[in-house]
């Protein structure tokens, strides 16, 4: 009985357990369709991948949405820096506006006396 196996496995291209788990789920009529069992799960698979595509492509769409991000708090980075600058230069301006000012006065106050 065992050598009727071994040869049928071999015809069958299954090892000699699985030939006699083929057999006895013949014998007692079950399904011979294991793979069948295994639709759930590879319908699951399948959804589970396109979920990971989909969360790929919100993760491209997050990284190209931070790098604009980036690039607009850099420009006003720069726009503030260049702005520091021009009130420094002012806030210059006005002080030796003011000095001139009061040294006028000094002289024109001086003049007078």
């Amino acid at each position: 009985m065992r050598d009727q196996i071994k040869e049928a496995a071999d015809a069958n291209g299954r090892s000699m357990n699985a030939e006699i788990v083929h057999r006895l789920r013949q014998s007692l009529g079950i399904d011979q369709s294991p793979s069948e069992g295994f639709t759930p799960v590879k319908d699951e698979v399948a959804d589970l991948a396109s979920k990971a595509d989909q969360m790929g492509s919100q993760a491209d769409a997050i990284t190209h949405t931070m790098d604009k991000l980036h690039s607009i708090i850099h420009g006003l980075q720069v726009t503030l820096k260049e702005l520091e600058v021009e009130r420094e230069y002012h806030r210059r301006q006005q002080t030796n506006h003011e000095d001139l000012v009061n040294r006028k006065y000094h002289e024109r106050t001086e003049q007078g006396d």
